[in-house]
């Protein structure tokens, strides 16, 4: 996993990641908004997820200086 993330841009470095490390479906992930992530408390909000439920996910922590 890591020699993959070496020859990936930031970008697609970062949408990897919240497929993998917070368990995000490809839809989920494209449907992200800025206000789904909760810097202050580490989660992600999941809108219309599997089922149209929506959930939150652990935000990796590697993740929150790439994305701010």
């Amino acid at each position: 996993v890591q020699r993959i993330l070496q020859v990936m841009d930031t970008r697609n470095q970062v949408i990897f990641t919240l497929l993998y490390g917070a368990g995000l479906r490809i839809n989920e992930c494209l449907r992200l908004r800025v206000k789904d992530f909760d810097f202050d408390n580490g989660c992600i909000t999941v809108h219309d997820g599997k089922g149209g439920k929506s959930r939150n996910s652990l935000l990796p922590t590697r993740l929150i200086p790439a994305i701010k």
